[in-house]
């Protein structure tokens, strides 16, 4: 059931988030979905690795776009 609705997900989001919420968006919520953050392959027991990738891929992303909206 989980996997049947992730690519449902993969699918839509592939074909219209980048239409609705734009390019950048679409990269976070593909890489969130696809769990793809470079580098990250092996992680140390603390996940400071991923953490890290994470906040580069996603968080930085976000908070660049609500500024550039002014939220």
């Amino acid at each position: 059931m989980a996997e049947s609705a992730r690519t449902r997900l993969l699918k839509h989001t592939k074909r219209r988030l980048g239409f609705y919420s734009g390019e950048k968006y679409q990269s976070v919520v593909l890489a969130c979905l696809q769990g793809a953050f470079e580098g990250v392959d092996i992680d140390d027991r603390l996940g400071s690795r991923l953490s890290a990738e994470f906040g580069r891929t996603v968080v930085g992303v976000l908070k660049e776009l609500s500024e550039h909206l002014g939220v």
